[in-house]
């Protein structure tokens, strides 16, 4: 492990046509499983949602996980990892609700937590980023502003967050462009760790697919 230094996140399930690329691709050796490759676990991993890769000099090493943007406490369960065949699975992250009943200006600000799991398919880290973070609230915002565009059109003038705008302008400009291109050049406003070069899922079929990522 001490000669990587590249590493990227990837979709790795096979319900996804970018995660058949990466599996082809990189076919990378599971961190903590006796040598076992991506490939080589077959079913088991079949749909998994990410794979961190850590790119060696002969070979890559691979972390698998699980995401549960909704209900997160799923994954501190015994019963998710059994159901899922999650043996060969490192990781999950999820999003635990918090709700407030009236306004309470003592509230503890919203966190991000991190703790190990014993389950009957291995240890897990558990990542829970609670709903009112900034994180989940930017994914939303951005979320309810592409609604807008595929509702309304590039035409519109509806107010937008301030730090969308270059994102925004990107879309409205190139709204007639293939969509792998758009998304390609959206790409490029990302400012990513430098080790992290391998990047995620390649864009590289000059069609419209069912599923892009």
């Amino acid at each position: 492990m001490s000669e990587t230094q590249q590493y990227g996140v990837f979709v790795s399930g096979k319900d996804f046509l970018s995660g058949l690329r990466f599996a082809q691709q990189y076919n990378p050796e599971l961190i903590g499983f006796n040598k076992i490759t991506l490939q080589e676990a077959g079913q088991h991993v079949s749909y998994a949602d990410l794979c961190i890769v850590l790119k060696g000099e002969e070979k890559n090493f691979g972390l698998l996980g699980e995401v549960e943007g909704n209900y997160g406490e799923k994954l501190m369960l015994e019963s998710f990892w059994g159901k899922k065949k999650g043996s060969f699975y490192s990781f999950g992250i999820g999003v635990k609700t918090r709700v407030f009943r009236h306004l309470d200006h003592n509230a503890l600000p919203p966190n991000i937590t991190g703790q190990w799991v014993e389950t009957n398919q291995g240890t897990k880290y558990i990542v829970i980023i609670e709903s009112d973070h900034w994180i989940i609230k930017d994914f939303h915002n951005a979320i309810g502003t592409m609604k807008i565009f595929m509702t309304l059109g590039p035409l519109q003038r509806s107010n937008y967050d301030p730090t969308l705008l270059p994102v925004i302008n990107k879309i409205k400009q190139s709204w007639d462009f293939n969509v792998l291109d758009l998304m390609a050049d959206l790409r490029v406003l990302i400012n990513p760790h430098s080790l992290s070069s391998l990047g995620t899922n390649k864009l590289d079929v000059k069609v419209i697919p069912t599923i892009i990522i």
